[in-house]
């Protein structure tokens, strides 16, 4: 794992903004390269993130709930 990159856990459930769902333990910035793997519990947004790049692996989901929206400079599937 890169300096800026972090990878969703899931830890807890559903919830993008909590810290505890996220390796090492903060929410994603503008600065970060965010790896969606395939979790037990989903991340779902429902406000405004901005992040520097998405990798969404094979099987993984993300949900982006209508009143959310995300800001991603680039994006990659794997």
């Amino acid at each position: 794992m890169g300096v800026n990159e972090i990878i969703c856990n899931g830890s807890t459930p559903d919830v993008w903004e909590n810290s505890l769902n996220w390796t090492p333990n903060f929410i994603p910035n503008g600065f970060n390269i965010v790896t969606i793997p395939v979790t037990s519990n989903n991340p779902i947004i429902s406000y405004d993130p901005v992040i520097s790049d998405i990798i969404i692996e094979t099987g993984a989901t993300l949900t982006i709930k209508p009143i959310g929206s995300m800001d991603v400079t680039k994006s990659s599937c794997n």
